[in-house]
C-alpha cells in the first residue's frame, strides 16, 4: 500500500446548519433561565450521552474560571488554567476483535472562553491471525481549540494526522458543539473523520484501510420533573481512499443511519425507566471475499433496516462527599434476528477537592451482528467495554 496523505475538510450541509442553528435559539432562548455552575451533581452522570466516553468528556469545556477583570494582563498570568485529561479503553467481542485504546488531552485556558491545546492517542488492535506479527496499531495526534462563550455553550475543534504503524499518514480532524442547560437541556452536536475500525469495530478493517465521516446528534430535554427524552441520531460515510492498491476492494462508498430514542419517567428519587427504539440502517450490506478466507463475509456490520424495541431503566445515585454511580440497564426484541438483544453498564465518578476528577465505566451488551469469520449472518454477538479517564486542572 502506498503512503498516502490526504488532507481533510469539513463539508457544511443543511442538516449540519439546521442543528447549528437549533443550538444557538436554544441558547439565546436559555439566557431567561437561571444560571449554575457545571459541577458533579449536574455534570455527566445525568447527560450522560454527552459525557464519559473518554474522548467527550468534560475535558472539552473551557475551565469555568472566572475574570480578574484585568484582561490586559493575560500575558503576566498565562495560562489561565492548565488541564490534563488521560484516558485508557478497552474493548472486545466474540468475534475475535480487541482494541486498548490509550491517550491524553493537554489544554492551556488563555482566556477564561478560550482554550488551545493538544491530544494524542494511539489505538491497539488484536492480531489472532498473525500471531507471529506485532499487534497492529495506529497514532492521531492533534492540535484543539474551545470556545466557551458562555456557561451553556461550547464550541471546539481539532485537527491533526493519523500515522498507521507500516503505512505513511492521512489528515484527520474534528468538530463539535454543545449547548447545556442542566437539568433541563442539552444538546450536542460532533463530525469526526477518521479511520473506519475506530467507529466500526471489525478484524477486517484492522488490516484495510477505510475511512470514515462520523456525524453524530445527541439530545436529552428534561420534559418535566418526572419525565425525560434522549436519544441521538448518527450518519456514517465510510470509503476507502487506497481502494485502487488494497488487497481487499471495498463495496464502494457506503452510508449508514443509526437512530435511537429513549423516553423515561422517574421513580423515587433515582431511578427512571422506560422505553426505547432503536433503527439501523446501511445503504448496502459490506459482504465480500477476504483474501485470507475461501468464502465472502462481513467486512465489518452493516445492517439493513435493523429495528430493536426495549424497555431499559437506570439508578444514578445522589452526590456524597463528591462521589456517583449509576447502573443502567436494558433488555429488548428485534424481529430482524427474532431474537432478544440486552445490555448493562455501570458508571462512577468520584471528585476529590475542586481540580481532580475520575470517572469509570464499564458494558457488557448481547446483540446479533453479520460475522467475518461465518457465513451466518445472524450470528450471537456479545461485547465487553471498559473505560478509565480523569481529569486534573491546575488554576
Amino acid at each position: 500500500m502506498t503512503n498516502t496523505v490526504i488532507h481533510y475538510r469539513f463539508e457544511l450541509n443543511r442538516a449540519t446548519l439546521f442543528l447549528v442553528a437549533v443550538i444557538f435559539i436554544s441558547f439565546f432562548a436559555a439566557n431567561n433561565l437561571s444560571a449554575k455552575e457545571l459541577d458533579v451533581e449536574a455534570g455527566c452522570l445525568y447527560f450522560k450521552p454527552l459525557c464519559l466516553d473518554g474522548s467527550d468528556s468534560l475535558a472539552n469545556t473551557v475551565h469555568g474560571n472566572e475574570s480578574t477583570g484585568d484582561e490586559s494582563g493575560i500575558l503576566s498570568s498565562f495560562p489561565l488554567y492548565t488541564k490534563l485529561t488521560p484516558n485508557v479503553s478497552y474493548y472486545s467481542d466474540n468475534q475475535k476483535f480487541s482494541l486498548i485504546r490509550t491517550g491524553a488531552q493537554l489544554e492551556f485556558g488563555v482566556f477564561k472562553f478560550l482554550a488551545f491545546g493538544v491530544s494524542f492517542n494511539r489505538f491497539i488492535y488484536s492480531n489472532e491471525f498473525n500471531t507471529s506479527a506485532p499487534n497492529p496499531y495506529f497514532t492521531t495526534f492533534k492540535y484543539n481549540v474551545i470556545l466557551a462563550p458562555s456557561k451553556y455553550l461550547s464550541i471546539g475543534a481539532g485537527f491533526g494526522q493519523l500515522a498507521y504503524q507500516y503505512s505513511g499518514s492521512r489528515g484527520v480532524g474534528d468538530w463539535n458543539i454543545k449547548f447545556e442547560n442542566p437539568n433541563k437541556i442539552a444538546l450536542s452536536y460532533k463530525y469526526e473523520k477518521t479511520d473506519g475500525v475506530s467507529v466500526l469495530n471489525s478484524v477486517p478493517l484492522v488490516y484495510e484501510r477505510t475511512m470514515i465521516d462520523n456525524s453524530k446528534f445527541e439530545w436529552q430535554f428534561q420534559l418535566s420533573k418526572l419525565v425525560k427524552c434522549d436519544g441521538h441520531f448518527t450518519y456514517l460515510k465510510i470509503f476507502s481512499p487506497d481502494d485502487a492498491n488494497a488487497e481487499v476492494k471495498s463495496p464502494g462508498i457506503n452510508s449508514a443511519n443509526d437512530i435511537q430514542i429513549r423516553l423515561g419517567r422517574k421513580y423515587g428519587e433515582d431511578v427512571y425507566a422506560g422505553y426505547e427504539y432503536q433503527y439501523v440502517n446501511f445503504s448496502h450490506k459490506a459482504i465480500q471475499k477476504l483474501s485470507y478466507y475461501p468464502y465472502y463475509s462481513a467486512l465489518y456490520y452493516s445492517p439493513k433496516n435493523f429495528q430493536a424495541h426495549s424497555i431499559w431503566g437506570e439508578y444514578d445515585s445522589s452526590v456524597e462527599k463528591g462521589f456517583i454511580t449509576a447502573l443502567l440497564g436494558k433488555i429488548g426484541y428485534s424481529q430482524n434476528v427474532n431474537d432478544f438483544i440486552g445490555e448493562i453498564s455501570a458508571k462512577a465518578e468520584y471528585k476529590i477537592g475542586r481540580n481532580f476528577i475520575a470517572a469509570a465505566t464499564a458494558s457488557f451488551g448481547n446483540s446479533f451482528r453479520d460475522s467475518f469469520i461465518s457465513t451466518d449472518l445472524n450470528q450471537n454477538y456479545q461485547y465487553l467495554s471498559v473505560s478509565v479517564s480523569a481529569i486534573w486542572s491546575i488554576d
